[in-house]
């Protein structure tokens, strides 16, 4: 697509990291693009290793518009196992293009934790590749859109051999004219059978001015696997804010406890307890 070949046409970085069989590593990256950035990211893990990635993108506001185009190539072994953790906060004045995919031999285990908070506009595409036995692929990703931010998410998970699994959970907050569409494609391919893929998508919209879009794919070739998918998109239900109010709560305050509860179930999932607390308090600023 276009954001490929603009990438492909202005790359100016590359980052390669590769475990060796039986390594067990954790990184932690913190990006502060002050400019134009088109960075490449190649990951290999190696048979029976473990890779936790703490990815940070944050940047300072500008008048100037910048663009930041990311695209990560994942390749794991038999056995091996990535926790990807991405936050990011870019300022108002970013464009964000990212893009991951990951290919998996048999009993390789990916977990995407997506947090997009920041950026004027983010198209965020994850894919993977379920190319081995019994490899398992998990996306969980929360937007929080305000002041006529755009996100654009596209997760995928296309299943090539038998007993894989795939499970996608979406959650987005919008608020003040801004917007979001989620599209969530599940391929179960004739060779995969045993297989079972997942994905849910919940949004919440906080004003009148603001939209949200979900569109569920389902490519089924094989009658032997499990599929189902779910979607909502509305507003904050008023008889919880009225009883929240009723309980000394003023109208702020409830919105916050009940988007603070809508999204915690996805929070809880980061084990580093200071991210977690940081990820709450952006999101919470955009209510």
């Amino acid at each position: 697509d276009e954001f490929t070949k603009i990438h492909k046409k202005y790359l100016n970085k590359v980052n390669k990291i590769i475990l060796e069989k039986n390594e067990i590593k954790t990184i932690e990256i913190s990006e502060y693009p002050k400019n134009n950035e088109f960075i490449h990211y190649l990951i290999k893990c190696k048979e029976n290793s473990e890779l936790t990635i703490i990815l940070k993108i944050n940047s300072k506001e500008s008048k100037e518009i910048f663009y930041r185009s990311a695209i990560y190539e994942i390749y794991q072994d038999k056995n091996s196992k990535i926790n990807f953790i991405e936050y990011q906060n870019l300022s108002n004045n970013f464009i964000n293009y990212n893009y991951k995919k990951s290919v998996l031999d048999h009993d390789a285990k990916i977990n995407f934790y997506d947090f997009h908070i920041g950026s004027k506009y983010t198209n965020n595409i994850v894919l993977s590749d379920l190319n081995g036995k019994g490899s398992e692929s998990r996306n969980y990703s929360l937007y929080s859109s305000k002041d006529d931010q755009i996100f654009e998410i596209k997760n995928e998970s296309n299943h090539y051999n038998e007993k894989t699994f795939s499970d996608m959970i979406n959650k987005s907050t919008v608020n003040n004219s801004s917007n979001t569409k989620y599209i969530g494609t599940v391929n179960i391919t004739r060779n995969a059978k045993f297989s079972n893929g997942y994905q849910q998508s919940h949004s919440m919209i906080l004003d009148d001015k603001s939209n949200s879009e979900s569109i569920p794919i389902l490519e089924i070739d094989n009658s032997e696997v499990k599929c189902s998918h779910g979607e909502t998109v509305g507003k904050i239900d008023k008889e919880k804010v009225f009883y929240l109010m009723s309980r000394g709560f003023n109208k702020k305050e409830s919105k916050k406890i009940i988007v603070e509860g809508f999204i915690m179930d996805l929070l809880k999932k980061i084990k580093n307890s200071n991210l977690r607390t940081e990820i709450q308090k952006e999101v919470m600023k955009k209510i």
